[in-house]
């Protein structure tokens, strides 16, 4: 018997990860990766660069170090956002 296909929208989005306020994450190995706000604001350091960024909802940010990247949450709500 040959295996079935699963359809696109049974297939698993990307995960939605979230920050509560004032939480911060390191990330690590994510070098090419893009980070997606999807609500809120992060606060995103990484090493090599002499700037901090603002990533704000619907803009998207590209990593350029395997890390440790931080990312803190700037606001006073819940951060969604993707990592793809």
């Amino acid at each position: 018997m040959a295996p079935t296909a699963v359809p696109k929208a049974a297939q698993p989005s990307t995960p939605v990860h979230t920050l509560a306020p004032g939480a911060l994450r390191r990330l690590r190995g994510c070098a090419g990766r893009q980070v997606t706000v999807l609500q809120g604001r992060l606060w995103l350091t990484e090493p090599g660069d002499a700037d901090d960024h603002f990533v704000a909802a619907g803009h998207t940010r590209v990593l350029f170090s395997d890390g440790p990247v931080v990312i803190e949450n700037d606001g006073p709500c819940e951060v969604r956002y993707q990592l793809t």
